[in-house]
């Protein structure tokens, strides 16, 4: 008995963050879509995790550059909505197209990701 207990602490907190399976869904949409114009140029991007019921997720955004923001946490009471939001200013050389993206990725004994929200750049 103290076996089964002991593993099942062990599934439900790695690192104090709680089981991830509490998160039934994850997503991301970036604004705006497409920019044709002056650079620096910031693209506002909102993520929404979906709890199924109540715990702790580390969440962070992944960028197509390959920068990662730290891990931040949230504290679900139960099943709720959380929004979450990003900024991204970034500029390109003259007259050349960046075609980039932005994902929400939630960490836990599984993981979860939003699909990409895919945006283009082009300074001019």
């Amino acid at each position: 008995m103290k076996c089964i207990l002991a593993l099942a602490v062990v599934c439900l907190f790695v690192g104090g963050i709680a089981a991830a399976q509490n998160v039934t869904a994850v997503e991301a949409r970036v604004t705006p879509e497409n920019h044709n114009g002056s650079c620096p140029m910031t693209f506002n991007v909102k993520g929404v995790i979906q709890s199924g019921g109540p715990g702790t997720v580390g969440f962070r955004w992944e960028r197509s550059d390959g920068f990662r923001t730290g891990v931040m946490r949230y504290t679900f009471r139960g099943r709720e909505r959380k929004i979450v939001t990003y900024n991204w200013r970034l500029s390109k050389p003259f007259n050349v197209t960046y075609h980039g993206w932005v994902r929400l990725h939630v960490m836990g004994p599984g993981s979860m990701e939003s699909p990409a929200a895919h945006f283009d750049l082009h300074c001019r």
